[in-house]
């Protein structure tokens, strides 16, 4: 399991890198925020689908593509935290909730709504703002502007593009052996 599970790794990493990286390139708002943030789509469904290892790419592509962008590094650690709850919430409320990766019903769809799209989004948005408030990179009267831009962002590509690729992508994934049912394996 720990080869599929670096190949996992490896292959969001390259994806979201990508993804994050255009959307940092072309439509950025300034301190690694864009208008939107197509990664947010691969950082929530890596983790439903991939458990431990979509979090993982999940906390490490967005570095990445900072660093590419040539952000300074205290912007890259920043998204540290936010990157890993947003990964994290989902993959922890589709476990508990036994939610279907496919979107298949209804409480499932909802779930995703709220757990995968609005939530973790808010949460890292809030978070994200505080640290650069906090890391003297934005002044206090930015900070609601800040978190609210990160928050609708992800949000809206999360719905946008993370639920038809959970839709679509989910039975492929199920067919071939690749969702990871628990944390590792």
């Amino acid at each position: 399991m720990f080869r599929k599970g670096l190949c996992i790794v490896i292959c969001l990493t390259v994806i979201g890198t990508a993804l994050a990286y255009l959307s940092e390139r072309l439509l950025s708002v300034g301190y690694g925020v864009t208008v939107l943030w197509l990664g947010a789509a691969v950082v929530a469904n890596g983790g439903i689908w991939f458990g431990a290892w979509g979090i993982a790419a999940g906390v490490m592509f967005p570095f990445l593509a900072g660093q590419l962008q040539e952000l300074p590094i205290e912007d890259g650690l920043s998204a540290v935290l936010p990157n890993l709850i947003e990964g994290l919430m989902p993959a922890l409320a589709f476990r508990w909730l036994a939610a279907d990766p496919a979107l298949s019903d209804q409480r499932s769809q909802a779930a995703y709504a709220v757990w995968a799209a609005l939530l973790p989004s808010v949460t890292g948005g809030v978070l994200a703002a505080w640290f650069w408030v906090v890391l003297g990179k934005a002044d206090p009267d930015t900070f609601r502007l800040l978190a609210l831009d990160w928050s609708l962002s992800n949000t809206a590509v999360v719905l946008i593009f993370g639920f038809p690729a959970a839709y679509l992508l989910t039975p492929i994934l199920r067919e071939r052996g690749w969702l990871v049912q628990g944390w590792w394996r």
